[in-house]
C-alpha cells in the first residue's frame, strides 16, 4: 500500500478522513507493506488524533483499531535498536493507545490492552515498558477492573526483579563490560540507551560508520525499576483485600535494596556511568517512598527490619548525588514519614527503637549542615532551612522547609 499524505481536514471531509485512517491501521498487519510506510501512516494517524477522537464515528473507529493495534504489537518482534523503524513504529502505537481517552468508549477494550501491556513488562524495551507503565496505571485508575491472576503475576514479577537486582547492579557498576570496537552490543549488556558506531565495511579503514543506539531491556532497567512502586501502591489501593499478604513480602525485598551499594572502588574506576548511578539511586529512593506508604499496613513486620532500614536510609543520604535535587527531597520526605511511625516490634525495646532513631537524625543533622554553606545544597540555588524536633518519647519527627 503505498502512502499519500492526507490533505488538511477543512478540505477532507471527517467521514473520508476516519476511512483513511481506518485503512492506515489495517495495513499495519500488511505484510507487504514496508515499515516505513507503516512509520509514515501512523505518524499522520498521530498528529490529526484530536481530530479523531472529536468524530462522530470515534466509537466505532476505536473497535476496529484497537484489535488492530494489538495484533500488530503481538505479533511483531520486540526491537532493542533506537534506529529500526520497526521499533519507531511499535513504540509510536503505544503512544497512541496511552493517548485514547481514557472514558467510556475505551471501557470495553480495557481488559485486552491490559492483558498485552503486562505481558510487554516482561518482554519489551525500555522506552516501551515505560509507556506500558503509564497505561496501566491509567486504565487502572479510571476503570478499576476486577482483580485478575494477571495482577498476581505483575506483583511477583516485580519481587523477581528485586530479587536480581544485586547480580544486575554487580553487571552494571562492579563488573562493567568494554564495549568492543566495532561491534553492537546486547540490551541485557547496556544498563541505560548507549550509542556506538560500527563501520559499514570494518575491512575498509576508511570505511563510514553508522550509529546504533542500544535500548536496555525493560526487565533489567533501572528507569523502569524506579516506576514499578507506584503501581504496586496503585495495585493495593484497589486490591488490598485480595493481596495484602503478597504485598506484605515485599517489605524484606525493599530491605535488601535500600542496602545495596556500589564499592567506592566502583565509582572511582573508568568505566563508571554517573548517569546510570542515579538512576540506581532514584531506584532506591522510589523503593524507600515505597516503603514509607506501607509503613504503617506492615508495621510489626517492618519493625523487625528496623537496624537494617536506618542503616540503608543513612547509606542513602550519603550516596546520594548531590546534583540530583529531586531525589535529595524525596529522599528526605520518605524518611520523615517513616521517622513519625512507632516501629517498635514485640521483641525490641523502646531504648533500642530511639538509639536507632537519634543516630538517624545526627547523621541527618550532619547531612543537612555540611549543605547549609555550600552554593549548591540540593542541585538549586536554594537556601535550606531545617527544624529538628524531639516528640513524646523520643521519637523524632523531621520537618524540612525549603525556600527557593
Amino acid at each position: 500500500m503505498s502512502f499519500v499524505p492526507t490533505p488538511s481536514p477543512t478540505v477532507v471531509d471527517q467521514t473520508t478522513l476516519m476511512k483513511k485512517y481506518l485503512q492506515f491501521v489495517a495495513a499495519l498487519t500488511d505484510n507487504n507493506t514496508p515499515d516505513e510506510t507503516k512509520l509514515k501512516m501512523m505518524q499522520e494517524v498521530s498528529e490529526n488524533f484530536e481530530n479523531v477522537t472529536s468524530s462522530p464515528q470515534y466509537s466505532t473507529f476505536l473497535e476496529h483499531i484497537i484489535p488492530r493495534f494489538l495484533t500488530f504489537l503481538q505479533d511483531g518482534e520486540v526491537q532493542f535498536l533506537q534506529e529500526k523503524p520497526t521499533q519507531q513504529l511499535r513504540k509510536l502505537v503505544l503512544e497512541i493507545i496511552h493517548r485514547i481517552p481514557t472514558n467510556e468508549h475505551l471501557r470495553p477494550h480495557a481488559k485486552n490492552i491490559l492483558s498485552v501491556m503486562f505481558r510487554f513488562l516482561e518482554i519489551e524495551s525500555e522506552e516501551n515498558v515505560l509507556i506500558c507503565l503509564r497505561i496501566i496505571i491509567e486504565l487502572h485508575k479510571q476503570f478499576r477492573p476486577p482483580i485478575s491472576q494477571e495482577i498476581h503475576h505483575f506483583l511477583d514479577f516485580v519481587k523477581q526483579i528485586y530479587k536480581e537486582l544485586p547480580k544486575v547492579v554487580t553487571r552494571y557498576f562492579e563488573n562493567p563490560q568494554v564495549i568492543a570496537e566495532n561491534t553492537v552490543p546486547s540490551p541485557e549488556m547496556v544498563g541505560m540507551i548507549t550509542s556506538v558506531l560500527v563501520k559499514t565495511t570494518p575491512e575498509r579503514e576508511d570505511s563510514e560508520t553508522r550509529t546504533h543506539t542500544i535500548i536496555p531491556r525493560g526487565s533489567l532497567s533501572l528507569k523502569v525499576l524506579a516506576e514499578l512502586p507506584i503501581i504496586v501502591v496503585l495495585m493495593y489501593q484497589l486490591y488490598k483485600l485480595n493481596i495484602h499478604n503478597a504485598v506484605s513480602e515485599f517489605v524484606p525485598l525493599i530491605m535488601n535494596t535500600i542496602m545495596l551499594q556500589v564499592s567506592p572502588q566502583a565509582r572511582q574506576h573508568k568505566l563508571f556511568n554517573k548517569e546510570l548511578y542515579a538512576d540506581f539511586i532514584a531506584a532506591q529512593i522510589k523503593t524507600l517512598s515505597f516503603l514509607a506508604y506501607i509503613i504503617r499496613i506492615y508495621q510489626d513486620l517492618v519493625g523487625k527490619y528496623s537496624q537494617q532500614m536506618v542503616k540503608g536510609m543513612l547509606q542513602l543520604l550519603s550516596n546520594c548525588p548531590p546534583e540530583t535535587a529531586h531525589l535529595r527531597k524525596e529522599l528526605l520526605i520518605a524518611a520523615k514519614h517513616i521517622l513519625t511511625t512507632d516501629l517498635r516490634s514485640r521483641e525490641s525495646s523502646t531504648k533500642n527503637e530511639n538509639e536507632l532513631r537519634l543516630k538517624y537524625i545526627g547523621a541527618l543533622r550532619v547531612f543537612l549542615k555540611s549543605r547549609q554553606h555550600s552554593h549548591d545544597s540540593f542541585g538549586l540555588n536554594s537556601k535550606v532551612g531545617y527544624m529538628l524536633c524531639f516528640a513524646e518519647k523520643g521519637v523524632a519527627n523531621v520537618f524540612f522547609s525549603i525556600h527557593i
